[in-house]
């Protein structure tokens, strides 16, 4: 019993172990790669592709002598790879790249998955019999050979499908789009065959829906297709304006039709690459009329309605061409801003590049017309008055959008002045008569197209001077009741019309509007009237032109009176007997004058001996009151201080009684007042001699006769009084006042004025 338990045991282990052998992984070491190559049963080849950029392609070319299988790797797809692990999975291998069983020739297109970064790739002939592989590609069981070449593929610029596709019998696939292309476009389908007899072509939209119905594929694009494939193969296609704009697909088919098409009785494997050249055909166009372009008119040209629906034009590849713009020139790559100062035609071009280095011109006809006339300006502020023969001197401003050729000033629709600029200016005058009244002045702007504007302006030419008058003509004295004619002359070129206005009074208010110089009494240039009254008369003649200015002249008249009307003789003697009368009155006041100097005289005499004989019976003053007699002036007592007499005595004076002293001294005042006394001391006389004085008082401006004195007075001791100049403060004249010895001050009169000064020495 043990026994079988054991022999049933070792069966059991016996039996598992092969099993077990068979699941495990196993190391894989490839042999290093040649362009011709030889594989034993169950060896493999790898061939280093180095580190590939996410979508960079490979042109793959093989031929092998027995069916092997191509697979392609990652760095880290070969790791499982070589670990003899499954390596069917996506995160493995690229299957698309890859190609199993395969014997023959074949040729395809290999592109680094763009979904995976940069890495290190490996493409491997593999001639193994697998674990994994679920028995599908080849197994190896016999050795194989041939050779292979990879290298870099021709990338055009607009590669819109390149894949590696495999079809059943009978299977039908729309492969890539929809498309849709500008008529023009060039469409390149290229196939590489490498099982099968498949067909390659387009269709639209309409004509794939029912392929795929139905799978008939009668109704395609035939210009496109590419049937029974056997090798590699390529169509060309422009794509004409019947199917331009519209959705187009690429299909690939392995079924029995259409004719002329693979039986599709086996599976078929292809690469399928499509690639189009998008049409380079530059456009410009404009917002603007290009027929119809102003002077200085600044157009935009654009070439944004140039097709880049494939990014096929160079953002720099943008050269313009715009002769003899010469006011605006603004070029922004694909657009500019131009003008022209001038008329013309003028043909701007653009050349654009794609980046393909292809290029493509267009060009536009610009018609510069100008169709702007010019601006006119004078410049002035209101109308213009002038008077006949005043110059005046107006200035224009003018512009155009393209060049002023020609200023013209006219007045009254006649030029009088033209000018080949802009901005020029106008002097004249009007200088005769028959030009008063109102003027159009105009300037008139030409452009070099011949465009024409105006301005106007008015300016009325009055008349500013005055009729010239002569002086009125007319009788200067008439009698009462007398005619007498006044008359005067006018001239004024300016007016035809003059009109005489004549105010026969100027002091009668005639037409009572309270200005009485104003009246208009008679018209005409000559005029008679009478005058019934006596008395002056004041006449003005008022001269009036067409213009309201005026001139006046006045004339006076002397109208007699009835007792004015004597002989001439009789008015001379009058006028002696007038001349008489004033002399006898001048002759009378010079006698009066006379008389009452001498009066004067007299009376100073007899105060002279008053004075004497006082002097003979008063003791001689002492120096005190000399110095108040001398300096007091005061003008009650001028006179006694000299005389030495009292009032009362001079009151008793025989011969002088009626006459007080002030009014004598008011009398004896003259015009040598301006004199000073020189007191000299008494001295006694030896007997009753009479004895002259040597000096005569001055001070008072009197003479005193020469009187005979006899005093009995001794003779005082001889003091020398000092002479002192004063200026009087009231009047500012100078006098001399005498002070004795002694006195330093005292008050005196003014000779001049009487103010009462006080002198000090």
């Amino acid at each position: 019993m043990r026994t079988a338990i054991v022999l049933s045991t070792l069966l059991i282990l016996g039996v598992a172990i092969p099993s077990v052998n068979a699941t495990q992984s196993r190391e894989v070491d490839c042999i290093s790669s040649s362009s011709t190559w030889t594989l034993l049963d169950q060896e493999c080849m790898a061939f280093a592709l180095g580190s590939v950029v996410p979508g960079e392609t490979h042109l793959i070319q093989f031929q092998t002598d027995n069916e092997v299988d191509v697979l392609i790797f990652s760095q880290a797809g070969y790791s499982v790879y070589s670990n003899d692990q499954s390596y069917r999975a996506a995160n493995v291998w690229d299957e698309v790249g890859s190609l199993e069983s395969i014997n023959g020739s074949a040729e395809w297109r290999w592109t680094a998955p763009t979904d995976k970064s940069q890495t290190n790739w490996y493409l491997i002939i593999d001639n193994l019999d697998h674990l994994q592989d679920d028995d599908e590609g080849a197994n190896g069981g016999y050795s194989a050979s041939g050779s292979i070449t990879i290298e870099p593929a021709t990338i055009r610029s607009w590669t819109l499908h390149d894949m590696l596709w495999s079809l059943d019998s009978d299977e039908g696939l729309s492969v890539a789009g929809p498309f849709s292309f500008r008529e023009g476009t060039q469409v390149l389908i290229e196939a590489l065959e490498i099982d099968g007899t498949p067909d390659v072509f387009f269709m639209t939209e309409q004509q794939k829906d029912l392929y795929l119905q139905d799978t008939a594929n009668d109704f395609r694009i035939s210009d496109t297709d590419l049937l029974s494939i056997t090798s590699s193969s390529s169509r060309s296609w422009l794509v004409p304006e019947v199917h331009a704009d519209q959705p187009l697909y690429l299909m690939v088919d392995n079924t029995a039709s259409p004719t002329g098409g693979g039986s599709g009785a086996t599976p078929a494997r292809l690469g399928v690459v499509l690639s189009i050249l998008p049409i380079l055909d530059a456009e410009i166009s404009s917002p603007d009329n290009l027929l119809q372009v102003d002077v200085r008119q600044i157009i935009s040209l654009s070439t944004s309605n140039t097709p880049n629906d494939w990014n096929q034009l160079d953002p720099s590849g943008y050269s313009w061409s715009a002769p003899n713009s010469s006011c605006s020139s603004t070029i922004s790559d694909s657009s500019v801003s131009l003008c022209w100062t001038s008329e013309g035609e003028r043909t701007v071009q653009v050349t654009v590049s794609s980046i393909d280095g292809r290029t493509d011109t267009e060009s536009v006809t610009v018609s510069v017309v100008d169709s702007t006339p010019p601006s006119s300006e004078i410049l002035v502020s209101g109308d213009i008055v002038r008077g006949v023969g005043e110059s005046f001197t107006i200035s224009g401003r003018s512009s155009d959008n393209g060049e002023v050729a020609k200023e013209e000033w006219l007045i009254d629709g006649n030029i009088v002045q033209s000018e080949n600029q802009s901005n020029s200016s106008l002097t004249y005058s009007f200088d005769s008569a028959e030009d008063i009244g109102s003027h159009t002045i105009t300037l008139r702007v030409f452009d070099s197209a011949g465009l024409t504007s105006s301005s106007n302006i008015s300016i009325d030419v009055v008349d500013t001077t005055s009729p010239v008058t002569s002086a009125i003509n007319g009788t200067e004295i008439v009698n009462p009741g007398d005619s007498v004619t006044f008359s005067i002359s006018a001239i004024d070129p300016e007016s035809s019309t003059l009109v005489f206005e004549w105010d026969l009074d100027g002091s009668v208010d005639s037409d009572s509007n309270g200005i009485s110089d104003d009246d208009v009494d008679m018209t005409g240039a000559s005029i008679t009237t009478i005058y019934e009254t006596g008395g002056s008369r004041f006449v003005s003649c008022t001269v009036t032109n067409e213009a309201g200015s005026s001139s006046i002249e006045r004339f006076t008249v002397t109208v007699l009176n009835p007792q004015q009307e004597e002989t001439n003789s009789s008015t001379s003697f009058g006028m002696i007997a007038i001349i008489v009368l004033a002399l006898i009155l001048i002759f009378a006041a010079i006698g009066a004058f006379l008389w009452q100097r001498t009066t004067a005289r007299r009376v100073a005499e007899i105060i002279a001996e008053q004075e004497a004989e006082k002097s003979e019976k008063i003791a001689p003053p002492t120096a005190e009151e000399q110095a108040q007699m001398y300096a007091s002036r005061r003008s009650s007592d001028d006179f006694e201080s000299i005389a030495g007499m009292s009032s009362s005595e001079l009151g008793n004076s025989s011969s002088s009684r009626s006459v007080g002293s002030t009014a004598v001294l008011d009398d004896l005042i003259s015009d040598d007042d301006s004199q000073n006394f020189e007191i000299e001391t008494a001295k006694p006389a030896p007997s009753k001699e009479r004895t002259k004085s040597t000096n005569s008082p001055a001070t008072l401006g009197i003479e005193i006769p020469i009187m005979e004195t006899t005093s009995t007075v001794p003779e005082p001791s001889v003091n020398v009084a000092e002479t002192i100049n004063f200026t009087c403060s009231s009047c500012g004249q100078d006098f001399e006042v005498d002070l004795p010895p002694g006195v330093s001050s005292g008050n005196t009169a003014c000779p001049h004025c009487g103010s009462i000064e006080k002198v000090e020495r």
